[in-house]
C-alpha cells in the first residue's frame, strides 16, 4: 500500500486550517497543521512534509522568512511551498517566489484552483525527487555513485574535524572479476556486482553510506565509529561474500567470488582529510591484492596491517 503525501499547513486563523485540512483530507492527503514560523519551521523537519502550505502573515516570523530559512536548510530546502495568503499586492508574492515558493493561492481561494495547484506542485516534486536520485545512484545496483560517495565522504570528515568524531572509509573490489565475465557472461558479472551490493547493505548501519565506487569496486563511509569496529565489519563482509553463493538466471549453477578490502580511518597520522582517506584506503587494497586477494589490510599509524582471523 502506498504512504500518502503528507501536507503542512502554517496559518495563524484556526478556521483556516480547518479549512485547507478538510479540503486536503478529503483528496487523500494526510494533513499536520502550525500556526506559527518556529512551529513551522520544526515541523518541516520532524514531519518531513511532502508540502508546504504557508501564510504569509504570522504572529512571529512572515512567510517569506519562512521560505527562505527552508530554502537554505540542507533537509527542507526541496520541500515545495505554495503561499496562502489574502495580501493583494504583488510585490509580496514577487518576494515570496524570489525566496523560493513555487506557486500562490489568494484568500478566499476557490476549492478547484487549490487542488488544482496543490497536485501540480506534488507531480513536479515526484518528478524532481526521481531526477535527483538518478543523478546520485548507480543505475545497476541502486547504490550510491562515486560522485555522491566523494560529497558526503567530505562533508563527514569536516564533521569529524568539528566534533571530534571519527569517521572510517572502507574500499573494496571483487577478486578476478572479470574471469566472472569471461567464463559466464556480462548478463551474470551484472548479477554478482547486484548481489554484492545487496550483501553489503545487509551487514552495515543504516547512517552508513554505501556506494558503488566504480566497476567492480564497492565502498562504504562509516560515520562515528573507530578504526577497530570498522575492520569488524569489513572482515563480516569479507567473510559472507566468501561463502555466498550467487544465483544468476542465466548461469544453471552458483557463482562463488571474493574480495579484497583496504580500511582507513580519520583521524590518522598521514591522513589529513577526505581525500587521505581515500588515499589510504586504496593503498590498504591494493596490499591485499598484492598479498594474495580475500583478505583486509587496513592502515594505521603510517603502515598497514593485515586483519589475522
Amino acid at each position: 500500500m502506498e504512504s500518502k503525501d503528507k501536507i503542512l499547513i502554517v496559518d495563524d486563523s484556526k478556521l483556516s486550517v480547518r479549512i485547507l485540512s478538510d479540503i486536503l483530507k478529503n483528496m487523500g492527503y494526510d494533513v499536520v497543521s502550525a500556526y506559527s514560523a518556529k512551529e513551522a519551521l520544526s515541523m518541516a523537519t520532524s514531519e518531513r512534509p511532502s508540502l508546504i502550505l504557508l501564510d504569509i502573515v504570522l504572529p512571529d516570523m512572515d512567510g517569506i522568512e519562512v521560505v527562505s530559512v527552508l530554502s537554505k536548510r540542507e533537509n527542507t530546502k526541496d520541500i515545495p511551498v505554495i503561499m496562502v495568503t489574502s495580501l493583494e499586492q504583488p510585490e509580496y508574492l514577487k518576494a515570496a517566489l524570489d525566496a523560493g515558493a513555487m506557486d500562490y493561492v489568494r484568500k478566499p481561494f476557490s476549492e478547484v484552483e487549490l487542488t488544482a495547484r496543490v497536485n501540480s506542485a506534488l507531480r513536479q516534486k515526484e518528478l524532481y525527487d526521481k531526477l535527483k536520485k538518478m543523478a546520485v545512484t548507480d543505475s545497476l545496483t541502486s547504490l550510491y555513485n562515486h560522485a555522491y560517495l566523494v560529497s558526503k565522504l567530505e562533508r563527514r570528515v569536516k564533521e569529524s574535524k568539528r566534533y571530534g568524531s571519527p569517521v572510517s572509509f572502507i574500499m573494496m573490489d571483487i577478486d578476478h572479476f572479470k574471469n566472472v565475465n569471461d567464463t559466464y557472461g556480462h548478463s551474470a558479472g551484472d548479477c554478482v556486482l547486484v548481489g554484492v551490493s545487496d550483501v553489503i547493505k545487509s551487514l552495515v548501519r543504516d547512517v552508513d553510506i554505501v556506494s558503488r565506487y566504480g566497476g567492480e569496486e564497492f565502498s562504504v563511509v562509516l560515520p562515528f565509529i573507530s578504526l577497530d569496529k570498522t575492520c569488524i565489519v569489513a572482515e563480516r563482509i569479507r567473510k559472507n561474500i566468501e561463502i555466498h553463493e550467487f544465483v544468476c538466471g542465466d548461469y544453471s549453477g552458483n557463482i562463488s567470488i571474493t574480495i579484497s578490502i583496504g580500511v582507513s580511518s580519520y583521524p590518522d597520522v598521514g591522513i589529513k582529510g577526505y581525500k587521505d582517506l581515500i588515499i589510504m584506503a586504496d593503498k590498504a587494497l591494493y596490499e591485499a591484492k598484492s598479498y594474495g586477494r580475500n583478505r583486509t589490510i587496513y592502515f594505521k599509524d603510517g603502515n598497514f596491517y593485515e586483519i589475522n582471523t
